[in-house]
């Protein structure tokens, strides 16, 4: 009877084809760098690390207050660029206020930014974004809307046909507002 069993386990290891050359070869492994750690009032730090460090080089860089309850009639799509907005809207977003942000606030927006997608999150279901940030580069444009309500970011590239979503904590809203504050704009808060 041991015969048996034997030859059932040997029999179907060969008919699955398990054996170790079949296995598929160890993935290297990643190292996940998370952004610095920057309390809402101190000053911008010059290096950016985690997902959105290609864009500290940017020459210029716009934000945006949106209301999460005004949004456009365009019809919900994941390949939305700057040429299908409304006016008055930042992808769907009624734009609420608007202004540039100084360069040298640009690193430590995405440093806390990149921080906040390094702890992750679970989404919700809706999508309220209250911050929306422009980042143009030499060769291509990067829109972020963001919803710390829902633990996302939405980037949209202008290289790219879709847009990447990015999952993320609400830990990063404090510094965030600051940020927009010191560049003179009011974000709106949670109610």
């Amino acid at each position: 009877m041991g015969r048996v069993w034997i030859g059932v386990v040997v029999g179907c290891l060969l008919v699955a084809g398990c054996s170790a050359r079949d296995l598929p070869a160890p993935a290297a492994p990643v190292e996940l760098t998370a952004a610095p750690t920057a309390s809402p009032t101190a000053p911008p730090t010059a290096a950016v690390t985690g997902v959105f460090a290609a864009l500290a080089g940017a020459s210029s860089a716009e934000i945006f207050v949106l209301d999460p309850a005004g949004r456009s009639n365009l019809e919900d799509s994941n390949s939305e660029d700057s040429n299908s907005q409304d006016e008055g809207y930042f992808h769907r977003q009624q734009i609420l206020d608007q202004g540039p942000l100084p360069l040298n606030e640009l690193p430590q927006l995405l440093g806390v930014l990149g921080e906040g997608v390094a702890e992750g999150g679970a989404p919700a279901r809706c999508f309220n974004p209250r911050h929306g940030v422009r980042v143009k580069l030499a060769d291509r444009t990067v829109d972020l809307v963001i919803c710390f309500e829902c633990w996302q970011i939405y980037e949209f590239d202008s290289t790219e046909e879709e847009r990447t979503n990015h999952l993320t904590s609400d830990a990063p809203t404090a510094a965030v507002n600051a940020i927009f504050r010191r560049a003179g704009l009011t974000p709106l808060e949670r109610s």
